[in-house]
């Protein structure tokens, strides 16, 4: 897994499109604990912290 950050209050330079082109995953923050995939298609649509296995249609 590679991870990809920025610092914070930065603009955020990597688009979903440069990242699924470069065969990588990207998962933005959408609530307290919740990440959402953007970009990609390796990895779950959505993770919550603390619950692995939680399918993207309960939220």
């Amino acid at each position: 897994m590679q991870r990809i950050s920025e610092p914070l209050g930065g603009k955020c330079r990597y688009t979903p499109k440069p990242i699924q082109e470069l065969g990588l995953t990207q998962h933005k923050k959408t609530g307290d604990g919740v990440y959402e995939r953007t970009a990609g298609t390796k990895g779950p649509e959505v993770t919550v912290r603390g619950q692995p296995n939680v399918k993207a249609d309960r939220f």
